[in-house]
């Protein structure tokens, strides 16, 4: 037969397979290929001689810059049969559907954001993901339930007071590099109010004098002068 009578039957066979006359409409090309002229299978099927499957196979169904790809019986271990090619498709198909990264970041809080934004600035080629079963930027893996206390600098700790006076430059650069006008993330040009009547208020007054920290100690009267929507008893 020829190569387009061949074509034309295997397009037959395939719609009365499928009942359905929209088979000819898939059909983009079609290529012959004889058997019989195979000076390797001498019309019956490709074989692989002794110590082949272990030195060539591989080779055989290796891609080209990852660009061209090979499918088919031959490069599949079980020959002969349908399932091979369609092992071979499978395998292709999982090839391209694999997706390899240099950085794998567990978490997609403010703190593995932070940690991806600043690899990404080391390592400009790489490929980072981030897994998340959450939503991006979610606080529900931290110990405070609002946004505020990741900028908070008013701690007894004092390594607790320089971690909040560090996050709050790296929000202003976050918003230079995001071409955002400043405040847009993080407004603090009215500064945070934060009230304790407890005894580490004493700690918290040294860290703020010992890390140079834009901290105003107000008594009872100053914070009812400045903030006159907080009640405050003189013995706090």
């Amino acid at each position: 037969m020829r190569d387009n009578q061949s074509c034309r039957l295997a397009l037959d066979n395939l719609n009365v397979i499928h009942a359905a006359s929209e088979v000819y409409s898939y059909a983009t090309g079609c290529q012959t290929y004889h058997w019989c002229n195979d000076p390797y299978s001498l019309g019956a099927y490709a074989l692989f001689t002794p110590y082949q499957e272990a030195n060539i196979h591989n080779d055989l169904g290796a891609s080209i810059d990852n660009t061209v790809h090979f499918i088919g019986e031959h490069t599949s271990l079980a020959h002969v049969w349908v399932e091979g090619a369609v092992l071979s498709s499978m395998r292709l198909l999982m090839h391209l559907q694999e997706e390899v990264f240099d950085m794998a970041i567990i978490g997609g809080g403010p703190l593995g954001l932070a940690t991806a934004l600043t690899m990404s600035q080391k390592q400009p080629t790489w490929r980072i993901a981030i897994i998340e079963r959450f939503q991006l930027g979610n606080t529900q893996g931290s110990s405070s339930s609002s946004d505020i206390r990741q900028f908070q600098e008013a701690y007894a700790e004092w390594y607790m007071s320089d971690l909040g006076s560090l996050a709050v430059p790296m929000w202003q650069d976050l918003e230079s590099r995001a071409k955002l006008s400043p405040g847009s993330l993080l407004n603090t040009s009215n500064g945070f109010l934060y009230i304790d009547s407890t005894t580490e208020t004493s700690s918290v007054n040294n860290n703020c004098r010992n890390l140079s920290l834009r901290c105003v100690l107000l008594n009872p009267t100053e914070l009812k002068y400045n903030s006159s929507f907080i009640s405050a008893s003189p013995d706090q």
